[in-house]
């Protein structure tokens, strides 16, 4: 049983949608921790299952960015099957991944815009989303860019990875803040969540690139 699990396991790890889904889980793991921790000087369990509803669905916000998360997962098992190893990639899979993306940054932007984040909204969320839905639609022209050939297909992947600079310039001057502005204990409290987005940005980042790269190969 625990080696079937372990190949289970291995095999959805495998590739850019296993990437992806390690980072949503990181992500949603240590955000729901973070929110459990912040009510473990309260009594009950009450408390803990209350603290837990409030980061799942608490408030719009809240639902839209779990709905996005829920969509994150699905998409990535999708370019998971869409790219196995030794084979040629799946287009409908690899489609689905990206419309599942794709809604799954605009459900995030409207949660980010609900919580007051106009620039990750239109970054993470929609500059996202447009960069999925592009790749979805299979556009194959080429198009001139600073005045070099550029093709649709690749513009569109890499505007994914662009999307993610703003989050991560973002989150690191966070880091950078506490660590200059806090004692070292509080620093290193106060930077444990933004330092678990920030491996979360940076496998994110790494499998979008992986999928661009492997999306350029396959149409050569």
């Amino acid at each position: 049983m625990a080696r079937e699990t372990g190949a289970w396991l291995r095999d959805r790890l495998k590739g850019a949608g296993g990437l992806y889904n390690v980072g949503n889980a990181i992500g949603f793991v240590t955000g729901l921790a973070a929110s459990l921790a912040a009510a473990r000087h309260g009594s009950g369990v009450s408390l803990m299952l209350a603290s837990a509803w409030t980061y799942i669905g608490g408030s719009p916000a809240a639902a839209a960015i779990t709905a996005s998360t829920v969509l994150f997962f699905w998409s990535g098992e999708e370019y998971r099957r869409a790219w196995q190893p030794g084979r040629l990639p799946d287009p409908a899979h690899n489609r689905r991944g990206d419309l599942l993306s794709g809604a799954g940054a605009v459900v995030l932007g409207l949660g980010l815009a609900m919580l007051g984040s106009p620039l990750l909204a239109a970054t993470s969320g929609f500059m996202h989303a447009a960069g999925k839905f592009g790749s979805a639609s299979g556009w194959k022209a080429t198009l001139r860019l600073f005045g070099r050939p550029v093709r649709a297909a690749d513009l569109f992947r890499r505007s994914v990875v662009l999307s993610r600079i703003p989050a991560t310039l973002l989150t690191l001057g966070v880091i950078v803040e506490n660590i200059r502005c806090l004692p070292p204990a509080a620093a290193l409290d106060r930077s444990i969540l933004p330092g678990a987005t920030m491996i979360c940005l940076c496998i994110w980042a790494a499998a979008d690139l992986m999928l661009a790269r492997a999306s350029q190969t396959s149409a050569e």
